[in-house]
């Protein structure tokens, strides 16, 4: 019951306590003017519709992001702390909603029971991990419940967070004003004085002297302005003639134009070049065409073209270049310029020295 459950709430405190979630040094402070408003609360509550009834009447150019959760019951602390979570990562959940400037955590009175969400050790680790201020607005007056006491900020209930989070706007208007003549007026008085000062340091004899000297000396400052505009000017002039003379001087020595002149140098080395190569060629492809006909008629190819061929015996395919080589019987092949044939050895001719026939 409650004795139980208020045990368990005085130890979660005293274990958070000495972990350091409730110093005041991790408190930060809430925007001055937040522009969109994170709320994580029951969607049917009247926690959610007291928001937005104060924020329509003191500022209405705030957007209020609504993030439904239960607030009482199982699983209630896993979605608070689920929504809080959900707010510092809005740009990674890809859904193109726009971050919010603070976030309000609540909802209505109840009992202990009721409020015990906010009790649970998971909706304070993530409002403490929170990167975005967090007010704790759980409607009750008297005890504090831990998510109060990890907040950034705690509110006695939903309406007072509200009002706390947005300025009313005809003050912030007002303020606007006054600070906007104060600063006027100010700037006017200190001109004035300053003023006042400085005609008064005018107007002292040192100052005074001085002027009526200035005039004396005024012409004597122009003849010799005068006079230095004519040197200045004679000097500019001779300096601007040498400068073009060297100009001149390095227009040809300049790299460019020693680059002109070896490119010049650099084509007709080319056409002399281009010309003894066709000259080379030309002289081997005379002396390639020699040779090449010296081979062809040298050629026993050349020679089977005039009518030869050439005997082989079969089947070693040796050439036979005499007919005492042969037998009766021999199986010849015959090659010609085109083609060859096969043939047998009918009766062999040899002839002597003397041209003496002699048939075997």
């Amino acid at each position: 019951g409650v004795g139980a459950l208020q045990l368990a709430f005085e130890q979660l405190k005293q274990r958070l306590m000495e972990e350091g979630l409730f110093d005041e040094k991790h408190k930060r402070p809430l925007p001055l003017l937040p522009q969109r408003i994170g709320v994580v609360t029951s969607p049917t509550g009247a926690a959610i519709r007291d928001i937005l009834r104060v924020i329509e009447r003191r500022f209405a150019n705030v957007h209020v992001l609504l993030y439904p959760v239960r607030v009482q019951g199982e699983g209630a602390a896993e979605e608070i702390a689920e929504a809080v979570g959900a707010f510092n990562n809005l740009p990674a959940l890809g859904h193109g909603l726009p971050e919010v400037d603070v976030i309000i955590v609540g909802r209505g009175g109840g009992s202990l029971e009721d409020l015990w969400a906010f009790n649970e050790e998971a909706v304070a680790r993530a409002v403490y991990a929170s990167s975005i201020p967090v007010i704790s607005a759980v409607g009750h007056e008297i005890d504090f419940t831990i998510s109060d006491m990890v907040a950034d900020v705690r509110a006695a209930t939903p309406s007072a967070a509200a009002e706390m989070v947005v300025m009313n706007k005809e003050d912030i208007s007002r303020r606007v004003a006054d600070l906007g003549a104060r600063l006027v007026n100010s700037t006017r008085a200190a001109l004035n004085i300053y003023s006042e000062r400085l005609e008064g340091i005018y107007r002292r004899r040192p100052f005074v002297i001085p002027v009526e000297r200035i005039g004396g000396f005024q012409q004597q400052v122009d003849d010799q302005v005068m006079r230095l505009c004519r040197e200045t000017e004679l000097k500019v002039k001779a300096k601007f003639e040498r400068l073009n003379g060297l100009k001149q001087g390095i227009k040809l020595l300049s790299p460019l134009s020693l680059v002109n002149r070896y490119l010049d140098l650099l084509k007709n080395s080319e056409s002399g070049l281009l010309t003894s190569i066709r000259v080379v060629m030309e002289g081997k492809l005379h002396r390639y065409r020699e040779l090449a006909a010296r081979m062809n008629s040298l050629s026993p190819l050349a020679v089977l073209e005039r009518g030869f061929s050439i005997c082989y015996k079969l089947p070693e395919m040796e050439a036979v270049k005499d007919a005492s080589a042969l037998e009766t019987g021999d199986r010849l092949r015959l090659r010609f310029s085109r083609g060859s044939a096969l043939c047998r050895t009918e009766e062999r001719i040899i002839e002597d020295e003397n041209n003496d026939r002699n048939e075997v």
